[in-house]
């Protein structure tokens, strides 16, 4: 009997829902589990290789932009690609692109790089990091292709005013036809 009221004690502490209550984001963690399903029989269908990435983009001119390769789960080439756009801020004056791309032994070695994600682990984030928050507290988005797969998942504080969204996009997703030509390899 005690072990029941330590567990019904964590899960009422933990957030856990009980007694037939729907989790505030039911709709939208319903609309990520059948995308889930999408990339996995999309994945499943194919040498189930691929690149993506996406990139960001700052109303002072601002960008950057990550791709990663994946090859039998593993994320064998990381590019990073920075730049800046003179709009009228001039906050282009002083910009210097730091762009590099390693591969092999070489991914991971930048410190200020994305993450070494593949796309399950961005399901993982939408889900837990971005459909967890409030939507009394934040805007949240949720956009999927035309084959159902996860393009964006993203929260907006609203109370807040510029690049505030934080979250998981997928900017480009491209699947990769043989297992030789998985990387198109960094430039030298």
């Amino acid at each position: 009997m005690r072990a029941a009221r330590v567990l019904l004690a964590f899960a009422a502490s933990s957030g856990i829902v009980c007694c037939g209550e729907e989790p505030e984001n039911a709709a939208e963690l319903a609309a990520l589990d059948e995308s889930e399903a999408a990339w996995e029989a999309r994945k499943a269908s194919g040498t189930g290789d691929y690149a993506f990435g996406w990139t960001f983009s700052s109303w002072t001119g601002f960008y950057r932009g990550w791709s990663l390769t994946v090859v039998d789960d593993l994320v064998v080439m990381r590019t990073k690609t920075e730049g800046c756009q003179d709009y009228q801020y001039d906050e282009c004056a002083e910009f210097v692109a730091d762009n590099w791309c390693e591969e092999g032994d070489d991914v991971g070695s930048h410190a200020d790089g994305c993450a070494l994600a593949l796309v399950e682990d961005l399901y993982r984030s939408c889900r837990e990091d971005v459909l967890s928050k409030s939507p009394d507290e934040n805007d949240i988005y949720l956009a999927f292709d035309d084959d159902g797969i996860l393009v964006a998942c993203t929260y907006f504080p609203k109370n807040c005013a510029d690049d505030c969204a934080v979250g998981v996009w997928i900017g480009f997703l491209d699947w990769l036809a043989e297992k030789d030509s998985a990387a198109e390899h960094c430039a030298e």
